[in-house]
């Protein structure tokens, strides 16, 4: 995987959270979630990136 169109996240999604690549995103996905205030009826839109866990956690 030496080329970045040979990336194939839908292949690595099951372990990318373990992954050190997750873990990394680990820390982005905590500074959103502590960072940003959500109240009910407001919505959030998922672009597709990633497992979900953002999504999840907001």
């Amino acid at each position: 995987m030496n080329d970045k169109k040979d990336f194939r996240f839908d292949q690595k999604a099951a372990k990318y959270d373990d992954s050190y690549e997750g873990k990394l995103s680990e820390k982005f996905y905590t500074l959103v979630t502590e960072n940003i205030q959500l109240t009910d009826g407001m919505e959030v839109l998922e672009m597709g990136c990633g497992t979900g866990t953002i999504l999840h956690r907001l």
